[in-house]
């Protein structure tokens, strides 16, 4: 019996680890196939936004939200797929509205920019002035 209870603990454990897992980036299986959401393009794209980014985690910040997006071009198209966990309450991760102009893309879902500055790119959060540093993912 306690055998069995700790085989069902350590399953529910693991279960829950993978679970979070599953918010904490952005795989290439979530960007495959068609998005079901493709941004608003005022300019294309400057090619250093294309691809997989994460905001590298400031250091003033105790615990800072995780940020990553993956802009996809699909034929004449583009999309975005995103993620933001503040590991508390507010998440999310999938395909969302973008506006694409040029050098900055903009998350229609929480106002969040994402720019290409000094040959690097960078996210500013609305309401703020500093900017954050973005680290593609291979």
């Amino acid at each position: 019996m306690r055998r069995q209870m700790f085989f069902a603990v350590l399953l529910l454990g693991l279960g829950l680890l993978a679970a979070c897992a599953d918010l904490t980036t952005i795989s290439a299986r979530d960007v495959e196939g068609a998005p079901k959401v493709y941004a608003t393009v005022l300019k294309p794209p400057n090619p250093l936004l294309l691809g997989h980014y994460r905001r590298s985690p400031p250091s003033e910040f105790r615990h800072p939200w995780s940020f990553h997006y993956w802009l996809v071009q699909r034929g004449d198209k583009y999309a975005v797929y995103y993620m933001y966990d503040s590991h508390k309450k507010n998440a999310f991760k999938g395909w969302a509205d973008f506006t694409i102009n040029g050098d900055t893309i903009t998350s229609g879902l929480d106002g969040a920019a994402f720019f290409v500055e000094d040959g690097e790119v960078r996210m500013s959060w609305p309401g703020r002035k500093e900017t954050y540093r973005m680290t593609k993912e291979e």
